[in-house]
Formats: C-alpha cells, structure tokens, sequence
C-alpha cells in the first residue's frame, strides 16, 4: 500500500521530479532526477518481486532522498511522509535482527516501528484538527471546506449546493477530522475508524487538486498499520482468490515496458522539433494522463472502500483481538521523530513557519499578534522571522507581483530567499518595512548587503502570504 501511494505520487508529480519550474524537461540537478526515476523504477520492481525486501528498503531512501532535497517547498503530507521514512530507515538499524529467520526478522522489526508509525499520524490529525479551529474556517464565505467543495462542484455540478451545504462541509469535515483519530486510538472501534477514513478521504480525492489524491493514497497506507492482524489475514485470502486467475506480474511488466518505450519515443521525438514544442506537447498530455490518474484513483479508491465495508460486515467493533498495545512506544531512538512530527505541528504558534506544518487547508493566521485561532495563543517566539513582514510596492518580477496582486504581505525571509534562488535574474523590487521605502535591484546589489538567513533557515522554513487586511484565504 506504501508503494502505492509513492507510485500515484510521483505520477501526479511528474514535472516536479526536480528542483525547479519544468525541471522533468530541462533539469537544472540530473542527480535529483536520476533519484525520482530510481523512486518509480525500485518501486514498479518491489511490486514485482514483493519478497525482495531490499527493494522496498531503497525505494524508501531514494524517497527521502528527493523530499530532501525538494525541501522546504514540499506538500504538507509529504513532511509526514520523510518523517516516516526516516524512522523506518533508523528502525532498521535497531531492529532489523539478521540473525533470526526472515518472518521472525519482519515480524520483530515491524511489531517495534509500528507504534511510532501510527503515533505520527495521530498527532497528524490533531493538528489538522487544531489548525481549523479559527475564526475564518467557521466564515463560509472563506472557510476552505466551503472552497474545496465549490471546486468539486465544478467537476460534479449535480452534488446539492446552498449555505446548509456550506456550513454542513465546514461542521462535518471538522468531526470526520476528529473522529477518525478518535475511533483508530480506542481499540474495539478501529474498524469503524479505517472505513470512516477510507470514505471520508475518498470523498476529499474527487477534488482537481491531485495532491489531495496523494494525500488520501498516504493514508490509506497507513490505515493498515491499525488493522487487526486477522482483518489483514481475511484481507490477503480475498485478495489472492481475486488475483489467482491473474498474472499481476505480468501486467507489471507491460506497464514498465510501456512506460519505458514511451520515455524512449519522446526523446526521439524531442530531436525532431524545437524546446518550445516539445513543452506545448508535453504539458498536454500531461493533463491527459492526470485526468487518467484522478480516474485510476477513483476507482482504486471506491475498490478498497468496497473490499473494507465486505470485510468489516458484523465485525465493526474488535471484540476477538486485544490490540491495545498498538500505541504503546518505549524508550528508543525513534521517539525522536515521533517529538519531530509533534514539533512540526506546533511551529506556527512557536513562530517558525507558517506552512509545511500539517496546517492544510485550515484558514489559519497567526503572524503578530493577530492570530485568528480561538484560543492557541502565541507561545514563546523562537524567531521574529514569521512577525517580520513587509508590503511590497512595485516591482518586475511576475511572481512577486502574485503578492501584490493578492494584497498580501510578505516575510522579509521569503523576499530575500526568493531573490537569493533568482540571482541569475535581472530583479527591481521596491518595498515598504518598518513605515520605510526600501530598494533592491539584483544583480547589483550582492546578497551581502540584504540577506541575513541562514542555509538551514531557508532549507527547512517556510512562510504563507499575510492578508494586509480581512480574513485569512483558503491556501494549502
């Protein structure tokens, strides 16, 4: 299921396999790209040779490897997604015992990760919730909820729409969100919580977003760390009745290799016509093949959703398999990334970031002292970076003027880390700070004479738009 959801992953992030812009077309790091096709090339093989655990293993490095260097401008998932890969490549080196036969070797690895796995997505749905407790997400002329469903609705104009609708999307996401958490940590319910999980992110999936797709596919993966291990063993016997008269293999095989003729075709291709072109061409069937996914995703979706519902059948509450140990975690290494995963949460209210930080869709604003939060106040600062804000005035550069056109403001920070990554760019930004106009043309004036972040503060921070005034906009 892991391998899944990284193959619908890197699907719907094709042309991100690199650092920048259409970077699949013109990589400006080859290493980063090689890396992304190891990801879909390791993976395709761990499907298809499944006992090969190495396999699996590199896949998961490789991983962490692009996140890494993706980092910060990453999906908020996807942080949960390097911290779990990172505790299960530092897992293997504690618990991997060679010295035992292969199942007592998964066995014994597994039974010792998997607490801190399922303890990473917990405190993920405590923030999700958290977050969401503000002002603006309950203003359903704001709230995302109402957004979301709105950009469904134009995918499915016959869903029901009107301000009951709204205020239902707002309420009900809120108690899903807080449900699903709560039914997987009590032990007889975790049945009900998976199928609400299952259903619920399907439903979020039907969004044009694909990354919410991605988002979903990481989920269901994980919901399988909390099902009992008789559900998992009727699970495999229904599963191998349906696939034995077909040779997944097989079909592996033909996907692989069609998957590579057509790489080898468009590089031919691209000999042929000019750089131009071939973007136009690409960027079109792009689309194509995303619209293919959502509806390969949809179907994925609506199969597991079935196969749960026949399972779980007058079996919704476990009464026969105590699995009240599933949460418990002991003194190790691997509780560092679990107090990661927490801090990561917190950080907006601690002033660190105000993205990457599982706050989603949330409506959330806490920079200065005008957080909209019900009642998280603002902890002690651990940097005024997220409270140094300035409005800018003018300026050439097409992204910089999103923020002017938004009537957002924006951190010092992010002016100065955009200009620092653009120094190969003719830049004139003119801005307002602390009731000051202040210049910066690159590339005449050097970094030296404006930046003053850190390589690690601009390799793991990152900061949303301000609104200069009214509420706080859905952004992700």
């Amino acid at each position: 299921m892991w391998i899944i959801f990284i193959l619908f992953h890197m699907a719907i992030s094709l042309p991100a396999w690199s650092t920048v812009g259409d970077a699949f077309l013109n990589p400006s790091n080859h290493v980063i790209l090689a890396v992304n096709l190891l990801v879909v090339v390791g993976s395709l093989l761990s499907l298809y040779y499944p006992r090969k655990h190495y396999l699996f293993f590199g896949v998961i490095i490789c991983f962490a490897l692009a996140k890494i260097d993706a980092l910060p401008f990453i999906a908020n998932h996807l942080v949960l997604a390097l911290i779990i890969h990172l505790t299960i490549l530092v897992s293997l080196l504690l618990y991997w015992d060679s010295s035992k036969s292969i199942k007592e070797r998964i066995k014994y690895w597994f039974d010792k990760t998997a607490p801190y796995l399922r303890v990473e997505l917990l405190i993920l749905y405590f923030f999700v919730v958290l977050h969401k407790l503000n002002v603006d997400y309950f203003d359903p002329s704001v709230s995302c909820s109402v957004d979301l469903y709105t950009e469904i609705l134009a995918v499915f104009p016959f869903l029901p729409e009107g301000m009951w609708i709204n205020w239902s999307v707002i309420i009900g996401t809120l108690l899903f969100e807080l449900m699903i958490p709560v039914f997987l940590i009590v032990p007889v319910t975790r049945n009900i919580g998976v199928f609400a999980g299952l259903v619920f992110h399907l439903l979020l999936s039907l969004h044009p977003n694909l990354y919410i797709l991605s988002f979903s596919a990481e989920l269901y993966a994980l919901y399988i760390l909390f099902l009992p291990g008789q559900v998992l063993v009727r699970i495999h016997g229904i599963l191998t009745k349906v696939f034995s008269s077909l040779s997944v293999k097989r079909l592996l095989l033909y996907l692989f290799s069609t998957g590579t003729l057509l790489v080898a075709g468009y590089i031919m291709y691209s000999w042929t016509i000019s750089e131009a072109e071939l973007l136009t061409h690409l960027k079109e069937n792009l689309n194509n093949v995303f619209v293919v996914m959502h509806g390969v995703w949809i179907l994925w979706g609506i199969g597991l959703t079935a196969l749960a519902y026949f399972i779980f059948q007058n079996h919704w509450l476990i009464r026969s398999e105590s699995f009240k140990p599933a949460l418990k975690l002991s003194w190790s290494p691997l509780l560092l990334f679990v107090l990661l995963t927490f801090f990561n949460g917190i950080t907006p209210y601690a002033g660190l970031k105000t993205s990457t930080n599982f706050s989603m869709f949330s409506n959330l604003k806490v920079e200065g002292e005008n957080t909209n939060h019900l009642f998280m106040p603002a902890l002690t600062r651990l940097s005024d970076i997220q409270t140094n804000t300035v409005t800018l005035l003018e300026t050439d550069d097409p992204y910089l003027q999103n923020y002017i056109k938004r009537n957002e403001r924006i951190t010092y920070f992010e002016l100065t880390r955009y200009l620092y990554n653009n120094l190969h760019k003719d830049i004139h930004v003119s801005y307002r700070k602390d009731n000051r106009e202040k210049t910066i043309q690159i590339p005449e004036q050097p970094p030296e004479k404006w930046l003053t972040s850190s390589y690690l503060e601009r390799k793991l921070l990152n900061f949303r738009g301000v609104p200069a005034s009214g509420p706080t906009p859905c952004q992700w």
